[in-house]
């Protein structure tokens, strides 16, 4: 594939924990970015709240809802209210995988999970897409081997591996959270860590870093730099 077509994917997930292998969303943010504008296509946004299944157990994890509480300029009373309000994990979940299925590349002649939109975000790669599965998995959304099926299934592009690369031989930003990384590129810090909030100023971000490295890569001659001098 010489020129990606498959529409990305930016999404986040706010949850009941810091495990992945066991906690479940309670929101499920997306924004679709087209493959060649980088742009967010008209209609592309994805957001809910909903119930997860441990929702009981979690509201004594006070540390938890206070964080969500604060994000979301809310009391500790009002976040667990919507949240339990919310629609069950299994709806929203179903809901978000038709919305994806309504950005397979347009190029292809066969609709398949290698045409589905590519996964991006930040720090995706050790827990967003650990519990993305999970609900594959357990949502019925995943194929015969158990492998989600609503993405590509090889390609993921994490801003957080990218920021390592760029300012590993840089002073500054001194650590790449969302936070720092919104401050170090001007941007304003109101709504973060509310799931919607959060892909959007990330795919602005990565939206930054791609067209960059796309200038890079037309003035840059890499083929056959590497060949051994006879």
């Amino acid at each position: 594939m010489a020129i990606n077509n498959n529409y990305l994917c930016v999404y986040d997930l706010e949850t009941t924990g810091f495990d992945p292998k066991t906690v479940y969303p309670i929101e499920v943010a997306a924004v679709i970015l087209h493959p060649r504008k980088l742009t967010i296509v008209e209609g592309g946004n994805f957001w809910s709240r909903c119930r997860p299944p441990d929702y009981e157990a979690s509201l004594s994890n006070l540390e938890l809802w206070n964080f969500h509480a604060k994000a979301n300029n809310k009391s500790v009373d009002e976040i667990k209210q919507l949240v339990a309000d919310a629609p069950p994990v299994s709806a929203v979940w179903g809901n978000f995988a038709n919305f994806l299925a309504s950005y397979h590349a347009d190029s292809t002649k066969r609709r398949s999970k290698f045409s589905a939109p590519i996964r991006c975000g930040h720090n995706i790669f050790k827990y967003d897409n650990i519990i993305f599965d999970r609900m594959c998995k357990e949502y019925g959304q995943s194929d015969k081997e158990g492998e989600q099926n609503i993405c590509h299934p090889r390609d993921t592009i994490d801003l957080l591996n990218i920021c390592t690369l760029f300012f590993s031989n840089q002073v500054e930003p001194q650590k790449y959270t969302l936070e720092v990384l919104r401050a170090y590129f001007g941007m304003k810090l109101d709504g973060a860590h509310t799931a919607l909030c959060d892909v959007e100023d990330t795919s602005k971000i990565l939206a930054k870093f791609i067209n960059y490295f796309w200038e890079i890569a037309k003035r840059t001659k890499f083929q056959g730099a590497l060949a051994e001098i006879l």
